[in-house]
């Protein structure tokens, strides 16, 4: 009886410990306020994790607080004023009951419906909107799309957010495919007849439990991890969504880690599970897949910041060994293949960056390791690793003046797997960078914001690709170097700007040219020949 009492007390002082009141922990994909923090974060004004997104609404306040007390130039006071208005969310826990509806809150940001009293919070927003393109020779594309936008709190601890839309393509130069390409890869798609469109839909939720040192999530939404603006090689937007639990823990400035582990897609059935269920109805199950992945990352000085990370893509039945944080999932990857030679693909991951806070200026690069055997270091044939370099800028040549280049190299195999069921996909699209294996890219963005409301961005991008993987033949014979095969280049220049009128009511408008030459045993390089004007409006976050 003493020792269940002692034990009692103990969790009863550790749930006290845990539960210290906090704000909400939305989190939140936004592109606009992530450049904002970046550029703040590459001067030196803020330190900021880049290296795991997303980020969360307490996150970006706390960020934004802190930049209150800095000396920004005459746009940033005024971005920072913006954003503290969208983002700032001490009002949230308020003993105050108060209901907005189409109209400012006391904060000054413009809401659809906002509701918090002395308990619950709730943000709804209608999302939707669309985008009309103009193709050389006389196409077209539209791209239309609605939905919701919902995130909350319930009472100090508990948060929620959700987003679905439904989209639909439509117009006499459509390519459906994307497999190569930097628009994310479809959760579920099909053709609809009646109005000759391509509709496909996405949504992404979570209920996330919070304490002042980390937090425990039910969610499917991306995480992006590791550097690079248009695309990461360790974790990317490309592959959908996946439901996961997701821990965090941060219980210094200096430390973050997050754990993940998730349930994906195969696209591969198991035909040993099919069945009639009548009506000429069968019913066939895919071969499971699960996800398990942590990153830890360091901030050894106040300019240099650290991550290591290792994931597994294991199949076929659940495996408990992988719920354990802290495990090196690698070394249980040999453990259970002394009973399944299959038993699962382990990757190891790492990023770094380091700042110049005096010229404004940030180095990053990342590490992405897939298959790596050390009797094989004579260059015989390349190893699966893919890594990317970056430096990024601002006050060049003209005060917030952003100029950011990369270069991405990925070499074949990187991804994929012996077992196709066990590569780094989900949906048939892999998780890392979206150019794919056996390729490489140079990557060249320039940005300005005119002020808090608009800003434009231009962007240059030149990709080189071997041949795409076949999944039925053979990996690493003869011949098989970097960029082997049939081989495909393509050059896309772009320049866009965008205004928000209101609170998340964006207008924009896009130019894109771009050109392809060579061959592509998957895809139809001529595809990639184009030329476009686009003017569209979206309200909500980014899609």
């Amino acid at each position: 009886m003493i020792r269940q009492n002692s034990s009692n007390i103990v969790f009863v002082v550790f749930f006290l410990l845990i539960t210290e009141i906090i704000p909400q922990s939305n989190y939140l994909n936004n592109q606009k306020i992530y450049d904002f923090l970046d550029r703040m974060e590459v001067k030196g004004y803020i330190s900021l994790n880049h290296h795991q997104k997303p980020f969360s609404r307490q996150t970006i306040s706390d960020k934004l607080n802190d930049l209150a007390e800095k000396n920004l130039n005459d746009i940033e006071k005024k971005e920072l004023s913006y954003f503290i208005n969208e983002y700032n969310p001490d009002f949230a826990v308020s003993p105050e009951l108060d209901l907005t509806v189409f109209a400012k809150n006391q904060n000054g940001a413009y809401r659809f419906l906002e509701y918090h009293d002395s308990l619950i919070y709730l943000n709804l927003l209608f999302d939707g909107g669309f985008k009309y393109s103009f193709v050389e020779g006389g196409n077209y594309k539209l791209r239309y799309w609605n939905g919701i936008s919902a995130f909350g709190s319930l009472n100090d601890n508990f948060s929620f957010d959700l987003k679905f839309n439904d989209f639909s393509d439509k117009g006499s130069s459509l390519r459906i495919s994307r497999r190569f390409s930097r628009e994310p890869g479809y959760e579920f798609a099909t053709s609809r007849t009646s109005t000759s469109s391509y509709n496909y839909d996405k949504v992404d939720g979570n209920i996330t439990y919070s304490w002042n040192w980390g937090n425990l999530s039910l969610i499917k939404d991306k995480n992006i991890w590791g550097n690079g603006y248009n695309g990461s090689i360790i974790l990317s937007d490309k592959a959908p969504s996946f439901a996961h639990i997701r821990f965090k823990m941060y219980p210094t400035d200096w430390l973050e880690f997050t754990y993940i582990h998730g349930d994906l897609n195969s696209n591969i059935f198991d035909s040993t599970t099919y069945r009639n269920s009548g009506g000429n109805r069968g019913h066939i199950q895919m071969v499971p897949k699960y996800f398990a992945a942590h990153i830890l990352t360091i901030d050894p000085t106040s300019d240099l910041k650290i991550s290591l990370g290792e994931s597994v893509v294991y199949s076929d039945r659940f495996e408990p060994i992988y719920l354990i944080p802290v495990l090196f999932f690698r070394i249980a990857d040999h453990y259970l293949t002394n009973k399944d030679e299959s038993s699962g693909n382990a990757q190891l991951f790492s990023s770094i960056s380091y700042r110049f806070p005096s010229i404004s200026t940030r180095l990053d690069a990342s590490l992405f390791i897939d298959e790596l055997s050390l009797s094989n270091l004579t260059g015989k044939y390349p190893e699966a690793v893919g890594y990317s370099i970056g430096f990024t800028n601002y006050d060049l040549f003209l005060a917030n003046f952003g100029i950011r280049l990369e270069y991405t190299r990925i070499n074949p195999f990187v991804y994929e797997h012996d077992d196709p069921v066990q590569s780094y996909f989900n949906r048939n699209y892999q998780m890392g960078h979206w150019i794919g294996s056996n390729a490489e890219q140079i990557y060249f963005q320039s940005s300005y914001p005119f002020n808090e409301y608009l800003r434009v961005k231009g962007e240059i991008e030149f990709t080189r690709r071997g041949e795409i993987f076949n999944k039925a033949d053979e990996r690493y014979k003869r011949g098989q170097n970097f960029l082997y095969g049939g081989r495909s280049q393509y050059l896309r220049y772009s320049l866009s700007a965008e205004y928000e009128m209101l609170n998340n009511l964006f207008v924009t408008i896009s130019a894109v040219s771009s050109t392809a030459q060579g061959v592509n045993n998957i895809i139809n390089v001529n595809d990639y020949n184009y030329n476009e004007v686009s003017a569209g409006v979206r309200l909500g976050y980014d899609y």
